[in-house]
């Protein structure tokens, strides 16, 4: 008896991310068939995957694409093609804000004398 190949599809979808400036974020989905030619993409134009930064990866049926050292201009929609399937999430990215400190106490006198 043969059984009919079973159809391509996601077992699971990419979901939406955030991340902060400098942190290393992951996509991963799973497909129903291990080791296929898959594409990813962000805001609809494909991936240089040859920079260290970015890499794509997979075993058995899991698909995942790296991001390190997240970046403020790597926010968007990512997505995964493969035939005429897709999957697509969000990356956002929130920046890194210097923390204000006052060191001197003359300047801590004026702060105080503005906010009273």
């Amino acid at each position: 008896m043969l059984f009919p190949e079973l159809p391509l599809r996601f077992s699971k979808l990419l979901e939406n991310t955030e991340a902060t400036v400098d942190e290393t974020v992951a996509f991963s989905c799973e497909l129903s068939k291990p080791g296929l030619d898959v594409t990813w993409l962000r805001d609809n134009v494909p991936l240089s995957l040859g920079e260290t930064r970015v890499r794509a990866s997979s075993q058995d049926f899991t698909y995942q694409l790296c991001i390190a050292n997240v970046r403020l201009d790597d926010a968007g929609e990512y997505q995964i093609r493969v035939g005429n399937l897709q999957s697509s999430a969000q990356l956002i990215v929130h920046g890194q804000f210097p923390q204000l400190s006052v060191n001197s106490s003359a300047n801590s006198r004026q702060v105080q004398r503005r906010v009273q």
